[in-house]
């Protein structure tokens, strides 16, 4: 919701026809990082979320790898310039992007598109500048509320452990029971398992799935 609202806000203010912010995409089928717009506003908005970007690639990835904002008001000018798959490159298409940055990490980017009119100048990509700033900050934030969530839980599942350990001192199976289902739960697999090994041998005492717990 909050990255909408900075999005809305580049676009409307800066008279923008595109808007995008872009944010790690990760992707199994390659070693190195790619970005993906996040949100995505403009008649474009469709096709820039489809689109990943790598650093290095195309004006974006080129900024986001060098870590600082410019903008371009001849994109199809500029020998660093990629058409977006399905997009031809445009006479008097102008570009503006900010990297996202927490100190000198980049975290993804900002970009403005605006076709023809006025260019863009300084004072625009300050304003641009100062609004990464808030998104970087909304990103800290839930990044930040997501560890404390998490932490909280595995909190809890310790002492829900250590609860049944001191009500079945004499009894494991409650404590296995109890034990396979947190896991499953915090770590959000479809089953899990608690093995016993016996010689050579691997013995299931219990394993949990959505279904509920079993031998």
């Amino acid at each position: 919701t909050v990255m909408d609202r900075i999005a809305g806000h580049a676009k409307a203010l800066l008279g923008a026809e595109n808007s995008a912010i872009f944010l790690p995409h990760t992707d199994t089928n390659t070693d190195g990082k790619r970005y993906r717009a996040l949100v995505a506003l403009g008649d474009l908005a469709e096709t820039l979320k489809a689109t990943l970007v790598e650093p290095g690639r195309g004006i974006i990835g080129s900024l986001i790898d060098s870590g600082r904002g410019e903008f371009i008001n001849d994109s199809a000018a500029d020998p660093r310039a990629v058409p977006i798959p399905g997009t031809p490159l445009q006479n008097d298409e102008r570009l503006m992007v900010v990297p996202l940055k927490s100190g000198d990490e980049v975290q993804g980017a900002m970009a403005v598109w605006r076709n023809g009119g006025k260019p863009f100048d300084g004072h625009e990509l300050a304003f641009l500048e100062g609004l990464s700033q808030q998104a970087v900050i909304a990103l800290n934030n839930a990044r930040l509320f997501d560890q404390t969530q998490a932490a909280l839980q595995r909190q809890t599942a310790s002492a829900d452990i250590l609860r049944v350990i001191s009500q079945s001192p004499n009894d494991v199976m409650p404590v296995v029971e109890v034990i396979v289902t947190t896991a499953r739960q915090l770590l959000g697999c479809y089953r899990t398992s608690l093995l016993r090994r016996d010689g050579d041998v691997l013995i299931s005492l219990r394993h949990a799935t959505a279904g509920g717990v079993a031998p």
